[in-house]
């Protein structure tokens, strides 16, 4: 007979802070992808070099993710989350 554990309270925090950050992840990516006319029009440039922009944002979100993973096996999970968190956030306010 399979039996189903009552999940443990921390481990569904850490699944909602996960799916927080994905959420944020993908917002952050809808939010760049609407500005793209915005940036073709305020930088006179052509579709194709905003694109790269675009493209240029995702290789940086996907290499993130293996640093990320070194960074919370060499550090403190929850610091070194907290810390990273700050950092997209500072960097987005300065890129916009």
């Amino acid at each position: 007979m399979i039996t189903i554990d009552k999940p443990n309270k921390q481990k569904v925090k850490m699944i909602a802070v996960l799916i927080f950050g994905a959420f944020i992840m993908m917002l952050t990516e809808t939010f760049f992808n609407n500005a793209l006319p915005t940036i073709i029009n305020q930088y006179s440039v052509s579709q194709s070099i905003a694109q790269w922009v675009s493209t240029g944002y995702q290789l940086v979100t996907g290499l993130m993710i293996p640093l990320s993973t070194w960074f919370f096996h060499r550090f403190n999970t929850k610091h070194t989350f907290i810390s990273l968190l700050l950092i997209f956030y500072w960097v987005q306010f300065v890129a916009s």
